[in-house]
């Protein structure tokens, strides 16, 4: 018998169940024994009492739990609307029923949609809808307007560019949650486009110049072997194309100088003064085996460290000019009748270093005259006069040694 208050009970025959369900709960076991005395009477108030209380601390804990969960989302949620509003990307997140949950202002200018648009709550269905109407997509490519037209959210290329009718560039980046939702960011990449389409059409002209340039170009290794040629620098070697001319030019150890040693020199100096201009030398044109002279200026040059990387120049023909200078310097020191060496170059071999050098050498003069010269002037005229003074100098051509045509007699 259990005694109530001040009353007696019977105890109610308990389930199985239920004396197991007892048996794991701690607490109400704690609680039982409490009110039960020691003559097995059972304090039924104080019990209401103390499950009262039980279920009171258990409201608290679970508001308390509510409040620090609450504040745990806050604070989580205060660092991620930071980041949402001052990104430079558009963000656009939407659950798994294809329905908005977040986005930001930078959205809304890079779309050029109303915020209702991409509001919370919002389809992601009504937003295609309207940009569709506005014809966003003319421009996109077909293969992703294609997609989009299907619901643009499941099986999404990672990454996708498309060009807006105002003619904005967007790079697109989807990522697919676990979950079934998206997270799509957008990105203005305009001005890298346009340093794009700069960078293309400085490479083109640059090209364009290098190809029709007047005067042979190329780039070389700072060991020398070629890395590109032009058309001219081709036509000046006597090759039909710049992979012929690079083969043949990184085959041999010597470029096509007539001198040996000489494109050593040309290095040097380059090197030590990091540009060359005008440096005049004889090659061997390739196909015809004949000699010809170019001018080739060059310059060095550096990488962002300021270590030189490779060199570049330009390689002129001026063979032409070589033998205009050659023909006048020839008649400055030659007779123009005669073609015998004439005063002037006397006076500049004798002022040369070979006469300077060869001491103890002697040297005789000889003044040669013509007698009844001016009889044949005024008998048979000047003509036959030049005539008279041709057939003497190829007279004395003959019986002087070649030394006197090359100074050093």
């Amino acid at each position: 018998m259990l005694r109530l208050g001040a009353m007696k009970v019977r105890p109610a025959p308990v389930s199985a169940l239920a004396s197991a369900m007892v048996e794991q709960h701690a607490t109400l076991q704690s609680q039982i024994r409490e009110c039960t005395a020691g003559d097995g009477s059972f304090n039924l108030a104080r019990m209401l009492a103390l499950v009262a209380q039980t279920y009171a601390e258990n409201d608290l804990i679970r508001e308390m739990t509510l409040i620090e969960h609450a504040a745990e989302i806050k604070a989580n949620r205060i660092p991620f609307d930071a980041a949402l509003q001052n990104t430079t990307q558009g963000i656009l997140v939407v659950d798994e029923n294809h329905r908005i949950v977040a986005s930001n202002p930078v959205l809304i200018n890079l779309l050029g949609v109303p915020a209702e648009r991409v509001a919370v709550g919002e389809t992601f269905e009504a937003l295609l809808n309207y940009q569709h109407e506005a014809n966003e997509f003319d421009q996109t490519p077909e293969q992703i307007r294609e997609w989009i037209s299907t619901g643009g959210l499941r099986n999404s290329p990672p990454i996708y560019e498309r060009l807006r009718p105002n003619g904005q560039h967007l790079e697109v980046r989807t990522v697919l949650l676990n979950s079934g939702g998206v997270v799509r960011t957008f990105t203005d990449i305009s001005e890298e486009k346009r340093r794009v389409v700069a960078l293309e059409q400085a490479e083109k002209l640059h090209r364009a110049l290098f190809e029709n340039a007047a005067s042979g170009l190329y780039r070389a290794a700072l060991d020398g072997k070629i890395l590109n040629v032009n058309t001219e620098f081709c036509r000046v070697h006597g090759y039909t194309s710049a992979e012929s001319a690079i083969a043949a030019f990184n085959a041999r150890p010597e470029w096509t100088y007539v001198a040996p040693g000489m494109r050593d020199i040309f290095k040097r100096k380059l090197f030590a003064q990091e540009r060359i201009t005008d440096f005049t030398a004889e090659i061997v044109h390739t196909p015809s085996g004949r000699r010809m002279w170019t001018s080739e200026s060059a310059w060095l040059v550096r990488d962002s460290l300021g270590l030189p990387a490779y060199y570049e120049g330009s390689i002129t023909d001026t063979s032409e000019r070589k033998a205009s200078e050659a023909r006048i310097t020839h008649m400055a020191m030659h007779d123009t009748l005669t073609d015998l060496p004439n005063r002037a170059f006397l006076m500049s071999w004798l002022s040369s270093p070979v006469c300077e050098t060869e001491t103890g050498r002697q040297i005789a003069i000889h003044c040669v005259d013509l007698d009844r010269f001016k009889e044949v002037n005024d008998t048979f005229g000047h003509t036959a006069g030049d005539q008279l003074l041709k057939i003497a100098g190829q007279r004395m051509r003959r019986v002087l040694r070649a030394g006197i045509e090359r100074g050093d007699c």
